[in-house]
């Protein structure tokens, strides 16, 4: 276990291909199944196991818009956020779990605002059906309880910066596209990288796609002068941590 010191350690990876490693799943079960039992107190068997399992995988293939977010310890996966797109205003957070011996680390934080950020690319608010011992956690976030459990928050316009895209987000954007991106390339290739730049304007004025071939494809808006190389850099950065 890594010290608060260490913590810089710990990266947070978007997984943009569920499918092309299962083991993912079997990684959110155990850490779901964990959690449960020691932070929450509830009782798990196989059933449950092979539940969880099942919804994850039904998530991926059936929800639109889906996302998911992963905290390693060097290959170790200690913590992961996901979710779908619930309605035209909001993205639901299914899961969000943190390893118990990893708590206090502030891994849960960095998932949840990675979460937000990719959701606030097209709605204006997250929700979640917390469990009852998360309540304050999100309460301490911004997030309000309108009816029992459930929990909304409305998403602040904020971003700036590199963004990872989920399967094919890029049509449902509210922000404004400035980049004229290939779509045709973006669509051949769903389940590969995609990251987008968002300027404190709202404005995506870098598009970049990994290719099934491991090529990299960049897109920027060229009216912005002095700024395409530094938009090719901080995109090529976000590439390398999804190696």
């Amino acid at each position: 276990m890594q010290t608060k010191q260490e913590t810089k350690d710990i990266k947070i990876v978007p997984i943009f291909d569920q499918m092309a490693n299962p083991k993912i799943w079997s990684d959110f079960t155990r850490l779901e199944m964990l959690c449960d039992t020691v932070k929450y107190g509830y009782r798990t068997g196989d059933d449950d196991r092979n539940r969880i399992f099942a919804s994850h995988m039904y998530d991926w293939t059936h929800e639109r818009y889906n996302f998911a977010f992963v905290a390693y310890d060097e290959k170790a996966m200690v913590g992961f956020a996901n979710g779908f797109l619930e309605n035209r205003s909001e993205m639901y957070l299914r899961n969000l779990y943190v390893d118990p011996q990893y708590n206090g680390l502030g891994i849960g934080k960095r998932l949840l605002e990675q979460s937000e950020r990719t959701a606030n690319l097209i709605v204006p608010s997250m929700s979640v059906i917390s469990l009852n011992g998360a309540i304050s956690f999100y309460e301490g976030r911004g997030y309000e309880s309108p009816d029992n459990r459930y929990m909304l928050k409305k998403l602040p316009h904020n971003i700036v910066g590199v963004v990872p895209v989920f399967k094919n987000m890029l049509g449902g954007m509210r922000a404004k596209m400035m980049a004229p991106y290939d779509k045709q390339a973006v669509r051949q290739c769903v389940n590969q990288p995609v990251f987008v730049y968002v300027t404190a304007d709202r404005e995506i004025d870098a598009v970049g796609i990994r290719m099934p071939d491991k090529e990299i494809k960049i897109w920027t808006n060229e009216h912005k002068h002095g700024m395409v190389d530094f938009y090719k850099n901080q995109l090529l950065k976000a590439f390398e941590k999804v190696k």
